[in-house]
């Protein structure tokens, strides 16, 4: 079972690159549908007491006949989660072990952002952007995931992810894609996500 907790900061804290609309919109209406409908399907089974993401690492061991919507609602509990505490306006990224793996693995921040935003840009339809660390090879990689799924899907550690389904920027940036993904590069807490980074390396 997941309880979402209130957001930490107000619906209009990110203005003006999102709009408190679409925030109270997306915290409140999407990301508690998907909670909702995720603890209603593992109700009564053995995963609902397991943490979301154990059960999203082993996703291929649950029954078929809740799999789907595992899949689609726990991932998109897992994806919002991280979304939401990523957003902070005025946190830039500082010199941090994050940084220097990003210099190490893509060769410069810069690069790491131009592929990082095409990736986001250019998804076909609806889905997310996602900065993961490979433990299997300690690297970072710039990955698409369609719809819902998540990293964790496939053992990979996700640091930051951005959402590119249209209910996360229509209302503001109707079908401009790109505008919204530009701007809300402005608004990453990269303290977050180097923190993130740090514990996936411990």
């Amino acid at each position: 079972m997941y309880k979402v907790e209130p957001l930490s900061y107000s619906y209009d804290a990110l203005e003006p690159v999102i709009c408190s609309e679409i925030m109270q919109l997306h915290y409140d209406k999407h990301l508690n549908g998907y909670a909702t409908n995720y603890n209603n399907v593992v109700k009564d089974t053995k995963w609902n007491d397991m943490d979301l993401k154990d059960v999203l690492v082993n996703l291929d061991q649950l029954d078929d006949s809740i799999k789907n919507t595992v899949r689609n609602n726990g991932g998109g509990v897992a994806n919002h989660v991280s979304f939401f505490a990523s957003l902070k306006p005025g946190v830039e990224l500082k010199d941090s072990p994050l940084k220097e793996q990003i210099v190490k693995d893509f060769g410069s921040v810069e690069n790491c952002l131009e592929e990082f935003k095409q990736k986001a840009t250019t998804l076909f339809g609806s889905g997310w952007a996602w900065l993961v660390l490979d433990n299997n090879n300690n690297k970072l990689v710039i990955k698409q995931y369609h719809n819902q799924d998540n990293p964790y899907m496939d053992n990979l550690i996700p640091l930051l992810g951005i959402d590119v389904w249209e209910h996360a920027y229509y209302i503001q940036y109707k079908n401009v894609r790109a505008d919204y993904v530009n701007n809300i590069f402005t608004i990453i807490d990269w303290d977050v996500v180097n923190n993130r980074f740090e514990e996936a390396c411990k």
